[in-house]
């Protein structure tokens, strides 16, 4: 008779060490129909920012999704008009019309018109830059951030902040 028995015998999945059972359980479960799913390793999309070239004058004319704001980017300033009489006003009781904000952090109320913005683009609630200017543009407002100095403004037709 040969030393090595040439049948294979049957162990029961409940004589097996402790982790042949688990990996049967676990085989017999995917096999079996069990509940499954589709399971995701993804990231969520990081939001893209839109990258807003200058005319040929060296500006970037941008307009709010309301069409309630407009405004011109360059790199060392950016100037909003709007067309509301909510911001502060003249002596003589005339609303300013066009606030501004330099890289560097100066605010001013300024008597200025931005005229009919030639090429400009219309903004959708979504994140540009232009200029050197990170533009975050929402729903009611939007914020213009100098990406090297961090100042800038938050502007609405209700309000202007500078920062």
């Amino acid at each position: 008779m040969n030393s090595i028995d040439s049948r294979k015998k049957f162990v029961p999945p409940w004589t097996l060490p402790a982790a042949g059972v688990a990996l049967v359980i676990l085989v017999t479960g995917c096999a079996g129909g069990g509940v499954t799913g589709s399971v995701t390793t993804s990231t969520p999309p990081v939001p893209s920012v839109v990258a807003l070239m200058p005319n040929d004058h060296g500006y970037v004319r941008v307009e709010s999704k309301s069409g309630n704001m407009r405004c011109s980017i360059a790199a060392n300033l950016v100037a909003c008009q709007t067309s509301a009489d909510n911001w502060p006003r003249h002596p003589d009781g005339t609303p300013f019309h066009c606030a501004s904000v330099t890289a560097g952090g100066e605010f001013h109320w300024v008597d200025a018109d931005l005229g009919a913005l030639e090429g400009r683009i219309t903004m959708d609630y979504q994140t540009y830059r232009a200029q050197g200017w990170t533009i975050s543009a929402a729903a009611g407002e939007t914020t213009f951030t100098n990406d090297r100095s961090g100042h800038g403004m938050v502007v609405s037709t209700a309000d202007v902040q500078p920062f």
